[in-house]
C-alpha cells in the first residue's frame, strides 16, 4: 500500500528529482544515527580488547557494577546526541513535504502533523455609490484598468445603487452584465442619490476585506493611486482611513492652492463662433489668453457666461491673486465646497500640469494627516472590519468616519499624496435656477475629462489588453 499522510489522503507519485532527495536525505539520517551507535559500541568493548579475559567468582560484582555505570553513560550519551541533532519537524526543515512524511527520522509536528494556520491576504474591493450614468461612463475605463484580472489591485468593483432613475439603472445592468469583475449591490431602504442618505451603503460589509470607496463622479484617477492608498493602508493599519489626493476637495483645494499647483484660469466671458464645430480635445495649451476687465473677479454667485464654456489661461507672468482658488479656505464647508469657479479653474490646472508631467509630481507630498478634521471622502480606503466593529454606521457617514470615529478610537485619517484622482463636482457647485442646471455643469470640464479618458485609457490601454476599441459614450 503506497504512503499516506497522516489524514488518510493518498500522497501524490514523487518525481524522479524528489525520489532521489528523498533516498538521499534517509541514507544521510542513517549514516549519522549509525555512526553514533558505533561509537557507544566501541566504549563498550574497551574492557573486552586485548587478551582474554578469564572470569573468576570475584569478578562478577565488578562486572555487574562496570554495566550498571555503562547504562548510565549510555543514557546520557543519548539524552546529549537527542540535545545536539533533535529529530527534525515540518516547522524547522526545510526538507520536500515528500520528505517530511516518508523520512523514519523525521517525527510530526507538535500539532499533530497539521499544518500552521495560514493568513489569508485580504480582498481589495472597490465601492462606487452609483447614481449617474454620464460620470460612471467615463470613471468605467479607470476601474476596468485598476481589476485584478488587468493588472490592477482590485479583486472586485461592486456599485451599490443609489438611484430610481430607469435609464441610470438600465445602464448599470448592461454594464454589470458584461463586465466580469463588477457586481450589482442593492441596498435597503433609502435608495435616491439625492436624499444623501448613506448608511446603508456600509451593511454589506464584509471581514478580511479593503474597501476602496468611490463617489460615481470621479472624472481621474492617476495610475497606481489605487494601489497607492490601499498599500498606505495596510502598511499603517494605525490610520482609520487613507484619501487620495483629491482635486475639488475643500481642505485639499487650500493645500493645492499652497503647493502652488493651481493655475491662473478665468472664464471665457463672451461665446466665440463656431465653438461648436472645433476638434474635442483635453489639452488647454492651444487657448487662447484671457481677454476681460482688469478688475473681474468672481465671488460665489457669479454665474457662468454661457453653456459649455472654456476657461482661459492669464498672460503670461500673471499670478493667481484676482482668481477664484485665492478664496480656498481649510475648511469642510468653506467656500471650496460652495464655488463652482474655484473647482473649473482646479480641473483646468490639472489639465495643465498632465500636459507638462502625466506623472503629476507636483502634487506629490508623503503624507498628510487631517487628524480630526472632517475631511471629503471622495476617494477613501478602509477595512471592513474596521466598520464591522465600529457600526452601524449613521446617514451622516462622513463626519462619522472623519471625525466621530478617529476621536473615539485615538486612530488619525491621512492623505496619500501620490495618489491623484479628480472628483468632478459637489451639489452646491452645481447651481440649479429658472434656467435649469448651471454652474459647474455649464463648463466643457466634463466632456475634456471623457476626451481624456477615451485616448488615453479606454482606448490605449484596451486596444493594448484584449484587442478593442470601446470608447466612452
Amino acid at each position: 500500500m503506497p504512503p499516506s499522510a497522516e489524514n488518510g489522503e493518498p500522497l501524490l507519485p514523487m518525481s524522479e528529482s524528489q525520489d532521489t532527495l528523498y533516498h538521499e536525505a534517509g541514507e544521510h539520517d542513517k549514516r549519522s544515527y549509525s555512526g553514533q551507535s558505533t561509537a557507544i559500541l566501541s566504549l563498550l568493548s574497551l574492557p573486552f580488547m586485548g587478551k582474554s579475559v578469564r572470569l573468576r567468582g570475584f569478578v562478577m560484582p565488578i562486572l555487574g557494577l562496570y554495566a550498571i555505570i555503562v547504562v548510565f553513560t549510555l543514557g546520557l550519551l543519548l539524552s546529549y546526541t537527542y540535545w545536539k541533532h533533535p529529530y527534525k519537524t515540518v516547522s524547522e526543515h526545510s526538507v520536500p513535504p515528500r520528505i517530511q512524511l516518508l523520512s523514519p527520522f523525521l517525527r510530526p509536528s507538535p500539532a499533530g502533523g497539521a499544518p500552521p494556520a495560514v493568513e489569508t491576504k485580504p480582498r481589495v474591493v472597490g465601492m462606487v455609490f452609483f447614481g449617474r450614468r454620464s460620470r460612471v461612463s467615463i470613471l468605467d475605463c479607470y476601474l476596468q484598468k485598476n481589476l485584478k484580472r488587468n493588472g490592477g489591485p482590485l479583486d472586485e468593483v461592486q456599485f451599490l445603487q443609489k438611484t430610481l432613475d430607469e435609464e441610470d439603472i438600465k445602464y448599470l445592468d448592461e454594464l454589470v452584465s458584461k463586465t466580469d469583475g463588477y457586481t450589482k449591490v442593492l441596498l435597503k431602504g433609502e435608495i435616491d442619490y439625492h436624499a444623501l442618505h448613506f448608511s446603508n451603503a456600509y451593511e454589506h460589509l464584509q471581514r478580511n476585506t479593503i474597501y476602496v470607496k468611490i463617489d460615481d463622479d470621479v472624472v481621474f484617477i492617476q495610475d497606481n493611486a489605487i494601489a497607492n492608498i490601499v498599500k498606505l493602508k495596510s502598511e499603517h493599519p494605525e490610520y482609520l482611513l487613507v484619501s487620495a489626493n483629491v482635486v475639488n476637495s475643500p481642505l485639499l483645494s487650500w493645500v493645492h492652492y499652497h503647493l502652488g499647483v493651481v493655475h491662473p484660469f478665468l472664464p471665457e466671458l463672451v461665446q466665440p463662433p463656431n465653438l461648436d464645430q472645433e476638434t474635442k480635445t483635453w489639452e488647454i495649451s492651444n487657448l487662447p489668453i484671457w481677454t476681460g476687465p482688469d478688475d473681474y473677479k468672481m465671488d460665489i454667485e457669479t454665474p457662468p457666461p454661457y453653456m459649455g464654456h472654456r476657461w482661459l489661461p492669464l498672460k503670461p507672468g500673471s499670478n493667481t491673486d484676482n482668481t477664484p482658488i485665492a478664496e480656498s479656505q481649510y475648511e469642510p464647508f468653506g467656500r471650496g465646497l460652495y464655488m463652482w469657479a474655484m473647482a473649473a479653474q482646479e480641473h483646468y490646472s490639472l489639465f495643465q500640469n498632465l500636459e507638462k508631467d502625466r506623472e503629476l509630481k507636483m502634487y506629490a507630498f508623503p503624507t498628510w494627516e487631517t487628524n480630526y478634521d472632517r475631511l471629503s471622502i471622495n476617494f477613501i480606503s478602509f477595512s471592513g472590519d474596521d466598520i464591522l466593529d465600529n457600526g452601524p454606521v449613521p446617514e451622516g457617514d462622513e463626519e462619522y468616519l472623519t471625525q466621530v470615529l478617529p476621536k473615539k478610537l485615538g486612530r488619525h485619517v491621512a492623505v496619500a499624496g501620490n495618489a491623484v484622482v479628480a472628483h468632478f463636482s459637489f451639489g452646491p457647485q452645481v447651481i440649479k435656477n429658472k434656467q435649469g442646471t448651471t454652474g459647474l455643469e455649464w463648463t466643457d470640464v466634463l466632456e475634456r475629462y471623457r476626451t481624456y479618458a477615451n485616448q488615453n485609457i479606454c482606448l490605449t490601454f484596451f486596444a493594448n489588453k484584449m484587442g478593442t476599441n470601446e470608447a466612452v459614450a
